[in-house]
């Protein structure tokens, strides 16, 4: 058996099944642009969503739009347009902040203050709203974020406060693929 022969035809065999993965993305590209804008385009959703913007963001958050992913955890911890479940919120929201999202790991912190969908844990809340305070841009929201890792931090012994500022330390995001 020819090893260079071999080698070859498995270049091209993963040439051919990467063309094909990248055409069937670049179809998928317009109707994810459609879903964004059917998804509210950046908006926060304050009414309850048609069925085709709830269908739209569910497209959207599925193939890894952190913005989408915690549009889905506000509805679902809000009960707006769908049935309240904090389990699901939590999840979109764990979508969102594993991508580095700041207001996914924001709002996934006070689920975990909370123990609104993932058992209460302090350390885990000053983790992800630490890490919201310091990737929020300048402002109101950064403020918000920051006043919350504080009373979180009081909630802290010694011990957990240290665990929980190098467990934010040493985080990295996800990368979807």
């Amino acid at each position: 058996m020819n090893f260079t022969r071999l080698h070859s035809s498995g270049r091209l065999a993963i040439r051919i099944v990467a063309t094909a993965s990248l055409l069937s993305a670049a179809a998928a590209l317009p109707a994810l642009a459609d879903d964004r804008a059917d998804c509210g385009n950046g908006a926060k959703i304050h009414a309850p969503p048609t069925a085709e913007e709830l269908a739209a963001c569910t497209r959207l958050a599925e193939h890894g739009d952190a913005w989408a992913q915690t549009t889905l955890g506000r509805l679902f911890e809000t009960g707006v347009g769908v049935p309240q479940y904090y389990s699901d919120a939590s999840r979109w929201y764990r979508l969102a902040a594993d991508q580095g999202y700041s207001e996914g790991q924001y709002l996934l912190g006070n689920m975990y203050y909370a123990g609104r969908g993932v058992p209460q844990d302090f350390v885990q809340a000053y983790m992800w709203v630490d890490l919201a305070a310091a990737t929020l841009p300048a402002g109101a929201d950064q403020d918000h974020a920051a006043n919350a890792r504080d009373a979180v931090a009081s909630k802290l012994a010694p011990d957990q406060l240290a665990k929980a500022k190098q467990m934010a330390a040493e985080w990295k995001p996800t990368k979807i693929p």
